[in-house]
């Protein structure tokens, strides 16, 4: 038990630093390299020049937000100072306003992003860290969905249980994977439709805090038809 637990916090360790010197350098340095251009250069450029790199500067700064955030909250988790307070969550509201703060991302790629979620819904959870998942997963399917595909957000209720799931019209991933996809040590991401990087952080992540809550989260797919990412959490507090 000594040995695995000595495995994994090196493997937390080798994570963190990796994602802070490449996947944290690497923005910076198109940031950098963009907005270098722009205050050399931009009385020579012409418009839609400008335009093209102010939109890319803005995506990037988002993209390196969120993995600022996920990386924070992944942060505290490991060292124990993310303290827990669930209560009764209104699943669609959240799910509404996750959508809110990624639809130019998903307008970007003219997806159509689809919540099905009964308006009666409700979880017992951790309303900060579902609503890091739901974005978590939200932002992923966006990022390997093609143009004009779509995203769909559903929900089924089962006894004291409710299970949320993202599904994606997007590229899929091979069945091999799959098992990939959770694990800390092995380090797995592709790039989206539009060469968006990634560093796997966000599922890890999705699957510490659905866990701490009591629940599972699993994904099925095809590769080259989409994905569905299910969580499943808890209705009510069992222990009452």
């Amino acid at each position: 038990k000594r040995t695995s637990e000595l495995q994994e916090l090196n493997a937390t360790k080798d994570k963190f630093f990796s994602i802070i010197a490449h996947d944290l350098k690497n923005p910076f340095n198109t940031l950098m390299g963009f907005s270098e251009l722009l205050a050399n250069n931009i009385d020579s450029y012409e418009k839609t020049r400008i335009e093209e790199f102010i939109k890319i500067i803005l995506q990037t700064s988002k993209n390196t937000y969120l993995l600022l955030e996920n990386l924070l909250e992944w942060s505290r988790a490991q060292t124990g100072r993310l303290e827990m307070a669930p209560s009764i969550i209104d699943i669609y509201e959240l799910v509404d306003e996750n959508i809110d703060l990624i639809y130019n991302n998903a307008s970007n790629k003219k997806l159509i992003l689809s919540n099905n979620i009964p308006r009666n819904a409700r979880v017992f959870a951790d309303a900060n860290m579902i609503h890091t998942v739901i974005r978590n997963l939200l932002s992923n399917a966006i990022k390997y969905t093609n143009q004009g595909g779509k995203i769909n957000i559903s929900s089924k209720i089962q006894n004291s249980y409710a299970e949320i799931t993202v599904s994606d019209s997007g590229i899929g991933i091979k069945p091999e994977n799959i098992k990939k996809l959770f694990c800390l040590d092995e380090n797995y991401s592709t790039k989206g439709t539009a060469e968006e990087t990634g560093t796997g952080l966000g599922l890890i992540l999705c699957k510490e805090f659905v866990e701490k809550n009591g629940g599972e989260i699993w994904v099925k797919s095809t590769y080259g038809k989409g994905s569905d990412f299910t969580i499943k959490l808890r209705t009510k507090d069992n222990k009452k």
